[in-house]
């Protein structure tokens, strides 16, 4: 079954679920509490089964992530005059945004603050900590670069609308318009 780079993520997510929701339920079902003497009641589903189902959900999982790889390595985009991959694009995100947070942190510092006292000073009202940057420039940064980030996700999602694998078990774990 063909399906777009979009729609593998959230079923990445979902056969992920199923392994998690598969082996609660084999832990479950694993071991009963009887009194000496009596029979446990047979689960509906055996353990060796959900075994299984978590064998080949765990296979299929595997299988996806590796076309999905394959594709993003295989995909490009331009951004700032180069050529990526969708895999250096997307990386290129989390770093912008993991950068955001850091100058953001850096910009809400005031520029000269009291110190606080502590330590073997009893006396710090003479001490100041003053920033040895211009957290404003720090701030107009993280803003730029949130812009930045956003244009960069956006394109990702487009292409990711546009490329397709073919994932023949997606049938297994999404729900299908053709009467599946």
């Amino acid at each position: 079954m063909g399906l777009t780079l979009a729609d593998a993520v959230p079923l990445r997510a979902a056969i992920q679920q199923r392994i998690k929701d598969d082996v609660m339920a084999r832990n479950r079902i694993a071991v009963a509490t009887v009194a000496k003497g009596e029979t446990p009641e047979v689960p509906d589903v055996t353990v060796d089964t959900y075994t299984a189902r978590i064998a080949e959900a765990r296979q299929d999982f595997r299988a996806l992530d590796r076309l999905m790889a394959e594709a993003n390595l295989r995909t490009t985009l331009e951004w700032d005059g180069q050529t990526l991959s969708l895999l250096e694009a997307i990386q290129l995100a989390k770093d912008l945004r993991q950068t955001i947070a850091e100058y953001k942190a850096l910009g809400e510092r005031p520029r000269v603050t009291r110190a606080k006292a502590g330590g073997f000073l009893r006396e710090t009202s003479e001490l100041l900590e003053v920033a040895q940057y211009d957290p404003a420039w720090y701030q107009r940064e993280a803003e730029r670069l949130m812009r930045r980030v956003i244009r960069l996700s956006r394109l990702i999602d487009r292409i990711n609308e546009t490329v397709d694998i073919d994932f023949p078990a997606a049938r297994k774990y999404m729900m299908l318009d053709d009467g599946d």
